[in-house]
């Protein structure tokens, strides 16, 4: 077993079987599996030899104290864990399926919040305006970092290392979110293949190059304080996670003058 840094909780995870344990008691995951990915993934050769049931990813919704739920519940906050191990889909470091969210307020869609508890990400953010692509940001993000997914991006977590990717986050819990567009259009704006190589995804037209970034300033000085405990101390610090107009730009990402990786652009 492998203790979580994800105070004041007590969470280990089996490291064979990628269980979550909360108070020595196993939780019940999400699992997303190979055949989840298979519209999304631009290896399709190895989506078509590979076994379609191997499990992805796992993601433990509500994993919350029950002391805790007096907080939780009125501000329409909800605490997560995930679970990405190390993997490859053929040619493609592995990722989450990707998804956008909904209109919260104004004509801003719902933000959200992500930690990394261990290991490290690359979460890959895209705006649309109509049928276009206007912006894509990679944010390269280490253990104890801290992200917030801004209104109107939807987003892609990429593992691109060899160690497991373990994420706490914060996000309201008056919305599901929308994985249609990904699926429609075979994933996001890129695709990350090993060797940190950017590919286009050519379903998309006149896609900008990528801006890369890291966490901001603001946030990094958060680091060594999880976002549960956090929570615990002011649940309105949150509050821009149901009202996105509360939250301050400063918060946001924060432009690196290298990136993570090199950009090739190759047929789909």
């Amino acid at each position: 077993m492998n203790l979580l840094d994800v105070k004041p909780l007590d969470l280990k995870y089996d490291e064979k079987t990628f269980l979550l344990f909360m108070d020595d008691t196993a939780l019940d995951p999400s699992v997303r599996r190979l055949k989840d990915l298979h519209e999304v993934a631009y290896d399709k050769n190895f989506l078509n030899r590979a076994k379609e049931n191997i499990p992805v990813y796992y993601i433990y919704r509500n994993v919350c104290r029950e002391m805790d739920w007096h907080l939780f519940v009125p501000h329409k906050i909800r605490h997560d864990i995930s679970l990405i191990p190390a993997f490859n889909i053929g040619k493609e470091f592995v990722k989450t399926l990707g998804h956008y969210h909904p209109i919260a307020e104004g004509k801003l869609t719902y933000p959200e919040v992500y930690e990394i508890v261990s290991g490290e990400a690359h979460y890959l953010l895209q705006k649309i305006e109509g049928s276009k692509v206007v912006d894509v940001v990679v944010v390269d993000a280490k253990e104890g970092d801290k992200v917030i997914i801004p209104p109107d991006y939807g987003h892609v977590t990429i593992n691109p290392s060899e160690r497991t990717l373990i994420m706490a986050n914060l996000v309201s819990t008056q919305f599901n979110p929308i994985y249609q567009p990904m699926r429609e259009m075979g994933g996001a704006a890129y695709y990350e293949l090993k060797g940190h190589l950017f590919v286009k995804n050519e379903r998309y037209f006149n896609t900008p190059q990528i801006r890369f970034c890291r966490p901001s300033t603001e946030l990094r000085s958060l680091q060594g304080n999880s976002l549960y405990s956090l929570f615990l101390k002011n649940p309105g610090m949150f509050e821009y996670l149901n009202k996105p107009l509360r939250l301050e730009k400063s918060a946001l990402m924060e432009p690196v003058n290298h990136g993570v990786g090199h950009i090739q652009v190759e047929d789909l």
